[in-house]
């Protein structure tokens, strides 16, 4: 359930900016959750969001990324660079 939340939403994030990255990943995480309360339409609610994944990816791989996303791709880069940096160095010694 936040995996998926966290999955669609950084996808949102990256192809249509943060704000809309952030509320992609709220409505995924309360769709999952309505579907652990409500099973009768879990199977609905699953095949949404799959296909919302399909359709995010499939519209934002055609269009010109905003700034903020590309700033917060750059920040994420940057700090696993780091943090391969040190865990690489680190087993070196």
């Amino acid at each position: 359930m936040v995996l998926a939340a966290l999955i669609l939403g950084a996808l949102a994030a990256y192809y249509f900016g943060l704000r809309t990255g952030a509320v992609v990943a709220v409505a995924t995480f309360a769709l999952c959750l309505a579907a652990l309360f409500l099973p009768r339409y879990a199977i609905p609610i699953y095949v949404g969001i799959a296909v919302a994944m399909f359709a995010i990816w499939q519209i934002g791989a055609r269009r010109k990324r905003p700034t903020d996303a590309m700033l917060a791709a750059r920040f994420v880069q940057h700090s696993a660079k780091k943090v391969w940096d040190k865990l690489w160095k680190r087993d070196a010694k």
